[in-house]
């Protein structure tokens, strides 16, 4: 897992195995290690091919949006977490800020892996995107209709792209994907 700012600080932010990131997101990678929005395992690795947690990305987008975590005042609703676990006040931030929401089974899923239309929508609402419609890809049909506006949002302001004429909603995102989309949305915020 993502370590807490708290728990780990490092003074490279070249962690040991960037000699595994793809040619494609080294860079932006390396931009998003030396900003801070990752810091690594506790092993000192990026590990850019692993996907990505919704327990991980709660911390993440809090790094990203710079959004001060509160300390819950009260249990998360959530049945699947408890206060001790890691990502804790990170889950409940980032849903208190309405960055990330649980599921209809009162279960948040920490571990369960990100897609790309999940993470459009989380990327949408920390970014304050409008939503908008008609994607133009192939398989549009394939993206849900609540992750859509914000999907079309992203590629409209150029934050996401797809493959080709294909968005590949309900790909998993890895951690190398994650920083190459962040690294272009700081760089879409600094644009306006």
């Amino acid at each position: 897992p993502e370590t807490s700012s708290q728990e780990q600080k490092l003074e490279s932010p070249i962690l040991s195995d960037m000699s595994e990131v793809s040619d494609w997101a080294a860079s932006s990678v390396k931009k998003a290690v030396s900003k801070g929005l990752f810091l690594g395992d506790e092993n000192g690795r990026f590990n850019p091919k692993n996907s990505l947690t919704r327990a991980e990305l709660a911390v993440l987008i809090l790094r990203f949006s710079k959004t001060e975590e509160k300390t819950p005042a009260e249990d998360i609703s959530f049945t699947d977490i408890t206060s001790n676990d890691w990502y804790y006040s990170a889950v409940f931030n980032a849903f208190d800020s309405g960055f990330m929401s649980g599921f209809d089974s009162n279960t948040f899923s920490p571990n369960s892996t990100v897609t790309r239309e999940q993470f459009a929508v989380v990327m949408a609402r920390a970014l304050n995107l409008e939503p908008a419609e008609d994607s133009n890809f192939d398989d549009e049909n394939e993206i849900a209709d609540w992750a859509l506006p914000s999907v079309t949002a992203l590629v409209n302001s150029k934050i996401m792209v797809g493959s080709g004429n294909d968005f590949n909603p309900k790909d998993i995102l890895t951690r190398e994907i994650c920083a190459t989309i962040m690294i272009r949305a700081l760089d879409f915020i600094s644009a306006k």
